[in-house]
């Protein structure tokens, strides 16, 4: 099965919300990602990783996936491996 997986926080620290307002054709960023990874038809599954209820929103909308992701994983601090390893193991991926 292939998954993929997109974390996205809900606040950036330099350009206010940036993952979440219209971008390009009136689509947010996640949407265009999302819209991306459906067009080449290669994942089983789409898994949205977030501390943002808009993202959740979004998943919804677009059939995805969402995973909960809590703030702690949601900032510059914590190491990227820790942030992929939360993903796994909340997402159920390793059942």
């Amino acid at each position: 099965m292939n998954i993929a997986i997109i974390p996205i926080k809900h606040k950036s620290e330099r350009v206010k919300n940036k993952n979440f307002r219209n971008f390009f054709q009136n689509l947010s960023l996640l949407e265009i990602k999302i819209n991306k990874l459906k067009f080449f038809k290669i994942f089983d599954k789409i898994i949205i990783s977030s501390n943002s209820l808009i993202a959740k929103k979004i998943s919804k909308k677009y059939n995805c996936n969402f995973v909960l992701r809590k703030d702690k994983f949601s900032n510059n601090i914590t190491s990227w491996s820790d942030v992929i390893t939360n993903v796994i193991e909340t997402s159920r991926l390793n059942k």
